[in-house]
This record gives structure tokens, sequence and C-alpha cells, in this order.
């Protein structure tokens, strides 16, 4: 009977009807490969003085949005993004510091004896995020932490009689062409008391861990985040409008479009052209739908900044390519249907 059956079964695959359509589905599958990413990835610039930032890029994206802002004689910025996670991802070197003057404990600084982090991080060129915890100017741990997320518990020395402030620095950030090096921080317990990583009291520092020019990390959504950032990175204040959607639980770029779409309605007298900024493969969606949401008489372009977390050259080769690729390809169609009826 089986032999029966695979002779009928490649009798089936010889009809040419049923070879032609072979044929023309692994065509399809070797241009969709090709040319997907490319077709994803789109950057069209206008001439404007006017930028959108898609707020949830990672830090040195908005760096990069930072010096076209100051290079290309720019005038305004408006930044996007809904709620924040819970989390705080250190995409470039430096670190978090823990005022603890600042911070409401249920023990003086005096009576810590424990401090746990809870941490994990993606690795670049082979090796994982490196972390130095630091009691104010004392090295209490130093270790490498792991794809999956772990809490890691030290104690404090005995020659420690007051602790004013935790540091927990990033020491090797690094990305090549393939992926990018990131430290994801979750939370800190200090003597069994979990802090969130967001709130008062707690900085972050970029580079060299000296207090100088401190964000304190109290920012609840993208948008007000990235203004933060991009004040860090020269850009003046003034120039900078964070607008934050009511809800982006669901369709969350439809939802910043649509805030976008409102705050123009009040303040958008004199902007009659905008360039968006964002991720390679996010970047035909987001056109697609600011061009549907905003008024139709505003000129838009597009702006994509590199993704280090894969080679754009064989995405299909990295789970990081390949889930960015397939979810950008299904969310572009799923949008393409939407927008029919917004």
């Amino acid at each position: 009977m089986l032999l029966k059956f695979s002779q009928r079964l490649l009798s089936f695959f010889r009809k040419p009807v049923v070879m032609i359509l072979i044929f023309l589905f692994i065509l399809t599958g070797i241009l969709f490969v090709g040319k997907i990413h490319s077709f994803l990835t789109y950057s069209n610039p206008v001439q404007s003085r006017n930028m959108l930032i898609e707020g949830w890029l990672n830090n040195y994206a908005l760096e990069i949005a930072a010096n076209k802002f100051k290079e290309g004689n720019y005038n305004k910025i408006l930044t996007t993004g809904g709620r924040l996670p819970d989390f705080f991802k250190l995409s470039v070197q430096g670190g978090i510091i823990f005022k603890l003057d600042e911070i409401s404990l249920s023990v003086n600084s005096d009576q810590i004896e424990y401090i746990s982090l809870k941490c994990y991080g993606y690795k670049a060129i082979g090796v994982f995020p490196h972390v130095n915890l630091w009691a104010d100017s004392t090295l209490i741990a130093n270790f490498y932490v792991d794809r999956m997320e772990k809490e890691y518990s030290f104690k404090i020395p005995s020659s420690i009689k007051r602790i004013d402030k935790i540091i927990v620095e990033y020491t090797n950030d690094a990305y090549d062409e393939y992926s990018d090096r990131d430290l994801i921080i979750s939370s800190i317990n200090i003597e069994g008391e979990v802090l969130p990583i967001r709130g008062k009291g707690r900085y972050f520092d970029e580079g060299k861990i000296d207090g100088h020019q401190l964000i304190e990390i109290i920012a609840r959504d993208f948008a007000v985040q990235a203004a933060s950032m991009l004040k860090y990175y020269g850009v003046a204040s003034e120039s900078i409008e964070a607008i934050s959607p009511i809800d982006t639980e669901f369709n969350r770029t439809l939802k910043n479009a649509q805030s976008v779409a409102d705050w123009f309605k009040y303040n958008g007298d004199n902007i009659h052209s905008l360039n968006i900024i964002s991720f390679d493969t996010h970047t035909r969606r987001s056109l697609m739908i600011y061009k549907k949401i905003l008024p139709s008489n505003i000129d838009l372009g597009i702006i994509s900044i590199r993704n280090y977390n894969y080679d754009p050259n064989c995405w299909y080769m990295q789970k990081s390519g390949i889930k960015a690729v397939f979810y950008e390809s299904i969310a572009c169609v799923y949008y393409a249907v939407l927008l029919l009826f917004v």
C-alpha cells in the first residue's frame, strides 16, 4: 500500500501543471527573500525643516537623528511613542545611578547589607554585556549577564558603613554587522525591597560615569524619554515636542500617528513638510500609516536608520532578521487592510 501511495504521489508531482506551480512557488520564495528587506526598508527624505522620530528607537539611533537634525538645518522635531516597558535598556555604554537619599526606602542607607540586580542581555561578537556594581566609589561586584533573565545577589562589604548611591555600570557596549550588545535591567532589590527602574532618584549617565549631564529616568512613555535623550545629544529643548498618545496597547504606530494628527489640528499651521525617522524594516509601514492619517497637504518623507541587530544582506540567516522581516511583512499587510476602514 505504501509503495502504491508513493507511486501515485510521484505521478502527481510529475504532472506539468503541478511542476509549474512548484516552480512558481520556489521562484516566489526566492524573490521574497531577495527583495522583501529592501522593499520594507524605504528611505526617501523630502526638503523639510521638520522631523518626526519614533521614540522607541535605541539610543544610538536617537543620537544619529539628533546629528541629522543639527546638520540638516531642521527647525522642529516631534517625538512619538506610548507607555514604556518596566525594564530599562542600556543600548550604549554608561550606567544607572540610584541616589538613595532621593528614593524612599524602608531601611536607612547605613543598614544595607544585601543588593541584588535582575537583568539579562544580548551578545555581540560572541560576548554578553558586562556589569560593574558600585556602592558609591567601591566596586562590590563585576559579572557578565546572559540571555536568560536572572537575579544576581551580592553582600555589601562590612567596610562600607553608609551608601549614598548605587551604580549599575554597563562597560562593554559593542555592535557589528550581525548583532548589537545591549543590557536590559528589570529591577534592583535593596534589603528585600524591590525598586522599579523608573522613578524619582534614578538617573542615566552615558559613557564614563562622572555624574555630568544626568538624565532622570522618570519618563513613562517613549515620546518623553526620546525628547530627554535628544536634549542630551544637543538638540535645544524649545525645538522638541513630545506627543504622547493616550492609549497604545494595540495598533501602536496608528495610535501614534493619530496623536500627531490631533496635535497638528492646533499646532501645525506652519508645518507643511515632515521627515519621519525610523528603523529600516519599519519605515515602509510608518510612511504608509502617516500618509493616511496626517493632513494630505503635508509633504512626507522617510529616513531609514540601520538596525544593528542583524546583517540586512543575509537577514534570512539570523533569527532577529527573520523575526523583523516577517513581522513587518505581516504588519504591512495588516495595516494596508486596516487603513481602508480608518
